[in-house]
């Protein structure tokens, strides 16, 4: 929930950024019930990845999978999020249901570490879009380019 929830801030931060318009509005929201519908019909995540899609498609594509990704694996509760990490023992008297969360050496912890690195890295380059003149004044394309090798 915490991975989604970065990648979403940064979709939002560029959508203002194209939309300074909106910017009131997201900041009225709790006004009144009329602003928090126009913020609810305004800020949609399909409309959000559209403003990212018509700026970079390459970005758009990392970003939608990592999206999925994350609600795939926990930012919703389903199946890949709790089966995952389940454990089941069973005996003839008892069944005993096991959640594992972040053991060292698993599986589970090294996607974890990886999707972090990954939706820091797809999280930068949106903030690029919105910064561009800073990321490269300190040459962070560069920089982010060595790191996404390997992601």
């Amino acid at each position: 929930m915490v991975l989604r929830g970065c990648l979403e801030k940064s979709l939002y931060a560029l959508y203002l950024h194209k939309k300074p318009d909106l910017q009131e509005t997201w900041l009225n929201r709790h006004k009144s019930e009329e602003c928090k519908n126009q913020v609810r019909g305004e800020f949609q995540i399909k409309k959000i990845k559209e403003c990212l899609k018509s700026i970079d498609e390459s970005v758009y594509d990392r970003a939608c999978y990592l999206y999925d990704f994350t609600i795939d694996y926990g930012a919703h509760p389903n199946d890949k999020a709790l089966l995952t990490n389940l454990s089941i023992q069973e005996d003839e008297n008892t069944k005993t249901f096991d959640q594992i969360f972040l053991t060292g050496g698993t599986l589970q912890l090294g996607l974890c570490l990886k999707t972090t690195a990954q939706i820091g890295v797809c999280s930068l380059d949106i903030f690029g879009l919105v910064f561009r003149e800073g990321f490269c004044n300190f040459k962070i394309p560069a920089k982010l380019a060595k790191i996404k090798k390997g992601l």
